[in-house]
């Protein structure tokens, strides 16, 4: 079985039903925990006023703690292996996973005070209960997606200011490098020493069929650690300042953004 963590995007779903049995959507809880903080946020109510106990009693408040409560338990269970993390979730999470259900039923949306972004979380909530639960099931499976997403966020960033993305073979350019950047991140490498490295190491394995090379192409193989170490080395003096004085013009300050 093959799980893919995301939004409730509705293609995720389509791609769901087209795989059958083959694939299986568990929906990110950091998703739905946004929902719940936007709700939060838009709260007529005078909140200086009202009570701890009070305020925790309003449903867009209480929501987002139930939500925060299954984060908190799952935490501390990331290093463990995966079977361990999946009966450490039954024992642990799934109460609170059906703690918080009980409470998104419990909230009447024939109410007229259940409107606006409270009603939006309480509805996104009931829609997508059967996915959210899902990563119960598997303990390789996260609670949410939002380490991709940070991975990704770079490239959706770019995506507007790319000059060579008119094309398919642009966007297929721009998808390898950044593929190749956040590998890099991702893995502690310094972004430029691996560029440079893979730039000139490649080609000159590109003459025959072996590909056997790429293995040291990887920026977490012996040789790019060893070619990196020496580079940053190389280049150590170029990181230091020399002063602590900034250089003439830092310190002035346009009348502009001066501060009365």
């Amino acid at each position: 079985m093959t799980y893919l963590v995301s939004d409730a995007c509705a293609g995720y779903i389509a791609m769901e039903k087209e795989r059958g049995s083959s694939l299986s959507v568990a929906n990110c809880w950091m998703h739905c925990r946004k929902e719940w903080a936007r709700a939060c946020v838009v709260m007529k109510k005078n909140i200086s006023e009202m009570t701890m106990e009070e305020l925790m009693e309003e449903p867009a408040v209480k929501g987002l703690m139930l939500a925060n409560d299954i984060f908190a338990a799952d935490k501390p269970l990331k290093p463990l292996e995966e079977g361990e993390r999946k009966e450490k979730r039954m024992s642990d999470v799934a109460p609170l996973v059906e703690k918080f259900f009980s409470f998104v039923h419990s909230i009447d949306l024939d109410d007229p005070k259940v409107m606006g972004k409270l009603r939006e979380a309480v509805i996104y909530s009931l829609n997508q209960e059967e996915r959210l639960k899902v990563f119960l099931q598997d303990g390789s499976i996260p609670l949410d997606n939002g380490f991709c997403e940070r991975c990704v966020k770079p490239i959706a960033l770019a995506r507007k200011n790319s000059m060579f993305s008119y094309s398919m073979d642009g966007a297929k350019c721009n998808a390898i490098i950044h593929s190749v950047v956040e590998t890099a991140k991702v893995n502690g490498a310094d972004v430029y020493t691996y560029l440079k490295y893979i730039l000139s190491e490649v080609p000159k394995h590109l003459d025959g069929k072996e590909r056997g090379f790429l293995a040291e192409m990887m920026p977490w193989s012996a040789a790019y650690r060893t070619y990196e170490k020496q580079e940053l080395l190389n280049h150590a003096d170029e990181h230091v300042p020399e002063s602590d004085t900034p250089p003439a013009g830092m310190n002035f300050i346009p009348k502009s953004k001066r501060i009365a």
